[in-house]
């Protein structure tokens, strides 16, 4: 297919009861000169059969069936066999609205942009119903919502605040492979690695201040499970440290980074039920390796927030699983003690200035 404005890459695994609509979104869009190149990663179900019944219909659809190995891999083989100006990525339970590629193609083009980003909505599947967040809504990059371009020189640290779901956003295809931009393998969080790497190298981005891409939230898909992989924290946040000191932008993001490194493990942690102490043990390894590295130690009470200075501290200071757990929930208990200490000091101050708004404020805050 010659003249190919947007590539749109969906990896597809053991979706049949989602995949339908997700097609029907893309084949519909307004802009026709898209290719849509499907990765079949391994399903089991019925969704390569929906595949081929959707490619008999539009030629535009270009199905590659592997062995499973992920999002990331299939992702990766889509970028490899993508022809497109630009590259999209959705996943195949997901849907977008059928003005979305000409959209962004024309806002793209127009303004020369390496990557354009767009609002997601969160579908809750089992409740039936919608949802924003802060996090999809971009609400960290809000100053840049009145069209103005941007990067990251330009962001700073709100690059750690920043949405890397695959989806939301419109890629540059030749930026991406003129570095060799690739998602990491083999491994759930490879989101981070990718977005951050490209972002990086962007010089001029945008946001479509829009909902433009829904986000289906389900049982059963990556981002709803906990536990099987979450041993690739560690490798993941060690190939984010090395593309910053690849592109020589460690020393200006380290605090940041370290400290995104560490809130990214210690909530990941607390979503792990199964094989707890066998983390505990690969992220105090991991741990140590930053302290010996990266920071000093009469640093590390003023190098990470409070939450974070916890945590790395206590794994690294106790070196017994149990007794980190109990000396853990110590330590969170008296740093919530010290935030509601400052709330009451706060609280007591704005009394004695304004009796009769704080009396209001009180009642209000209590109403049944």
């Amino acid at each position: 297919m010659k003249n190919v404005k947007v590539s749109v890459i969906i990896p597809v695994y053991n979706v049949e009861n989602y995949l339908k609509p997700c097609l029907d979104s893309i084949i519909k869009q307004t802009l026709k000169d898209i290719e849509i190149i499907c990765v079949n990663d391994g399903s089991s179900d019925s969704s390569l059969e929906i595949l081929k019944e959707y490619a008999e219909k539009d030629k535009r659809l270009k199905i590659i069936d592997q062995k499973n190995a992920g999002a990331g891999a299939a992702r990766n083989v889509g970028l490899d066999n993508a022809v497109g100006e630009y590259v999209s990525f959705i996943d195949a339970d997901d849907w977008v609205k059928h003005k979305l590629y000409k959209r962004l193609y024309s806002v793209a083009k127009a303004e020369d942009l390496d990557i354009i980003m767009f609002k997601m909505i969160n579908y809750d599947h089992v409740q039936d119903k919608f949802y924003e967040t802060g996090y999809y809504n971009l609400s960290e990059l809000d100053k840049w919502f009145d069209g103005s371009i941007f990067n990251e020189k330009i962001t700073k640290n709100k690059i750690f605040k920043m949405s890397v779901q695959p989806g939301g956003k419109l890629y540059r295809r030749d930026l991406i492979e003129s570095i060799n931009a690739r998602y990491p393998e083999g491994m759930i969080f490879e989101d981070t690695p990718f977005y951050m790497e490209v972002y990086l190298n962007a010089k001029r981005c945008k946001i479509l201040n829009e909902y433009m891409h829904f986000r289906r939230r389900r049982e059963g898909s990556v981002t709803t499970q906990f536990d099987k992989h979450y041993m690739d924290i560690i490798p993941m946040t060690n190939i984010l440290l090395d593309i910053f000191k690849k592109y020589d932008k460690y020393d200006s993001y380290k605090r940041g980074l370290l400290n995104f490194k560490v809130t990214f493990t210690r909530k990941k942690y607390a979503d792990v039920f199964e094989n707890r102490e066998k983390l505990f043990n690969i992220v105090r390894e991991d741990f140590l390796k930053v302290k010996d590295n990266y920071i000093e130690k009469e640093d590390i009470e003023n190098f990470f927030y409070p939450y974070n200075e916890a945590f790395f501290s206590g794994i690294i200071e106790n070196p017994e699983f149990e007794k980190f757990e109990i000396l853990n929930k110590v330590k969170l208990l008296e740093i919530e003690n010290k935030k509601l200490k400052k709330e009451l000091k706060r609280w007591e101050e704005f009394k004695s200035k304004k009796p009769i708004k704080a009396y209001i404020k009180l009642k209000n805050k209590f109403r049944y």
